[in-house]
């Protein structure tokens, strides 16, 4: 596998360089070609690392790894599916937001999307995002679901059994509501090359 040439040149003789000369070259050589693969090899590393922790943030691991399979960009090109949405709010979430510190209010919110997102990545759902108090999430793409209807009720069902115990700090039951719909919609990234969704 050659990843670089080395030459060596004596302008101002002919048969300069020995046997000898040839075996430390071809010694300097290899050591250079095993450090340019291994730098090579740690960018590889580097860049597999942040993809996953990237599409992490929004995939299961099971869907995360499918598109990584596949390659990013095939797989989130934007086209035309059936999907099917889910989304969910806290209600009465304004006056709940006036009434607890900033503290408690991200305390509670953060406790609030990790239930919700193991249960959306249960069924290997995805984030789309989080918006103020709640989630959009999608099901049927990028990897097909045949059933992504019923995935996505079996998500909110589940959604609503996890909520169950996340209590205000004001010993209040937390109050969700959860929209679903299936239909047609373009699929895929958004924005700008430095700010996509």
């Amino acid at each position: 596998n050659v990843v670089g040439a080395v030459v060596v040149e004596n302008r101002g003789k002919t048969c300069a360089f020995d046997s000898e000369d040839l075996r430390l070259l071809v010694a300097l050589a290899k050591m250079a070609g095993t450090a340019v693969e291994n730098t090579m090899l740690l960018q590889d590393v580097r860049r597999e690392v942040e993809e996953r922790a990237a599409l992490s943030r929004f995939f299961s691991p099971a869907v995360a790894e499918h598109i990584r399979a596949s390659g990013t960009s095939a797989a989130l090109t934007n086209e035309r599916k059936e999907i099917t949405v889910l989304f969910t709010d806290i209600r009465g979430f304004t006056r709940l937001a006036e009434a607890l510190a900033p503290e408690q209010l991200i305390k509670l919110l953060n406790e609030y999307f990790s239930e919700l997102t193991d249960a959306v990545f249960a069924v290997e759902g995805c984030i789309d995002k989080f918006s103020g108090d709640g989630i959009l999430a999608l099901f049927g793409t990028p990897v097909p679901q045949e059933d992504h209807a019923r995935l996505a009720v079996r998500a909110g069902q589940d959604i609503l059994r996890r909520c169950e115990g996340i209590m205000t700090p004001g010993g209040e039951p937390l109050r969700i509501g959860i929209g679903i719909a299936t239909g047609p919609a373009i699929v895929g990234p958004v924005g700008p090359e430095k700010r996509r969704e």
